[in-house]
């Protein structure tokens, strides 16, 4: 009897089950969406954002490639489909200037240097989105469901004096639509100064190296050898914790070394442009 009963009941559970099935509609959207992929930035708390400095590329490169990576939602489709990308003018705002310090006649004693940030200019500072030469790229490929699209940056007179900010967002066409809104947009701050890592802000480098400088910045480059660039700090952030320590016992051991040397000959400790002294270690 127990037999006769359990399988009556798995035959109602089996009926339910299938009835619930007849009830869900099948997915048939042909809607099909793009979303930029962060998952090439690990490490980051801010993901849309990078930066890059053609100071680490070498004095004979006029122009480099950063690649993004643009996925797909829906279905797949078994030819290829356009990607469309735009720039987006952001809101610069122009920092304050200190008051400049004067000697007794009133002449400036030093000289304030501002960097000027700007909007990136399609053809100068990049190729268009649009242009010939990359548009092979600007697809997703049959049968797949993401692709690599190149931010090609150009190595501009500018840049020696300004930074350039390009921020640009997926566009909508005829065979995509603009995914989540907080994966809808990139952006890519460079220059050909020593530039600030968008890296320094998150984590491990604000916490064991304090408020960046270039000056800082220059001295880590020249004691280790390494560019202390994005990719650079994620690889450390992402290694071994006792060299973590290691290493800035090391850099701070060396700063103290340095400007030992520099007060024996007569000379102040280091210091940044706006006078502040060039610190290393933990932040409470």
């Amino acid at each position: 009897m127990r037999r006769v009963i359990n399988t009556m009941i798995l035959g109602g559970v089996l009926l339910a089950a299938t009835a619930c099935e007849k009830d869900l509609e099948l997915y048939s959207s042909e809607d099909c969406w793009l979303n930029f992929s962060y998952s090439e930035n690990k490490g980051s708390l801010e993901p849309s954002e990078s930066s890059y400095s053609f100071v680490y590329a070498g004095s004979d490169v006029t122009i480099d490639t950063v690649w993004v990576e643009i996925t797909t939602m829906g279905f797949v489709y078994d030819t290829p489909r356009a990607i469309s990308v735009e720039q987006v003018q952001v809101d610069i705002v122009k920092p304050e200037l200190p008051a400049m310090p004067q000697d007794s006649t009133g002449a400036p004693v030093e000289e304030i240097v501002v960097v000027d940030t700007i909007n990136a200019i399609p053809g100068k500072h990049y190729v268009p989105f649009d242009d010939a030469s990359i548009a092979k790229y600007f697809q997703i490929p049959a049968g797949a469901v993401s692709q690599k699209v190149p931010v090609v940056l150009k190595r501009d007179a500018s840049l020696d004096t300004c930074v350039a900010i390009l921020k640009f967002r997926i566009k909508e066409n005829e065979f995509f639509k603009v995914g989540y809104e907080d994966y809808s947009t990139r952006q890519i701050t460079f220059t050909d100064m020593l530039a600030k890592p968008s890296q320094w802000e998150y984590g491990y480098m604000i916490y064991n190296y304090g408020e960046y400088g270039p000056v800082k910045h220059q001295f880590l480059i020249d004691q280790t050898g390494e560019p202390w660039d994005d990719e650079y700090i994620v690889a450390l952030h992402d290694g071994d914790s006792a060299y973590l320590e290691y290493l800035m016992a090391k850099m701070q051991n060396q700063l103290n070394a340095l400007n030992a040397e520099r007060v024996a000959q007569g000379l102040d400790v280091l210091k940044e442009a706006d006078g502040t002294e060039v610190y290393i270690g933990m932040v409470y």
